[in-house]
C-alpha cells in the first residue's frame, strides 16, 4: 500500500506531458535525384530467357508454359468451382 501515492504521483505528472507534434514532415523530391530523368529502359524480349543460351533452361521453361493454364483457363476452371 505505500506505492500507492507513488503511483498516484506518477499518473499525475504523467497528466502533464505534451504529445510531440503528429503533423508528418515532408520534403519535396526532384526528379534528378531519383534518377528519373535519365531515357526510359529497353522493352524485354518474350522469350528472355534465351539470351543465356541454355538448351537445358529453353526446355524447362518451355514445359513450364506449356503445363501452365492461361488466365482464361484459370478464370473458368474458378468460376466453375464456385458453382459447384
Amino acid at each position: 500500500m505505500r506505492r500507492a501515492p507513488f503511483l498516484a504521483l506518477a499518473a499525475l505528472l504523467s497528466a502533464c506531458v505534451s504529445a510531440p507534434s503528429t503533423k508528418p514532415i515532408e520534403t519535396p523530391l526532384k526528379a534528378e535525384t531519383l534518377g528519373l530523368d535519365g531515357a526510359s529502359t529497353p522493352a524485354i524480349a518474350d522469350k528472355w530467357w534465351t539470351a543465356f543460351d541454355d538448351p537445358e533452361l529453353d526446355t524447362l521453361v518451355e514445359r513450364a508454359l506449356s503445363s501452365s493454364p492461361t488466365l482464361a483457363v484459370a478464370l473458368a476452371r474458378t468460376r466453375s468451382e464456385d458453382q459447384i
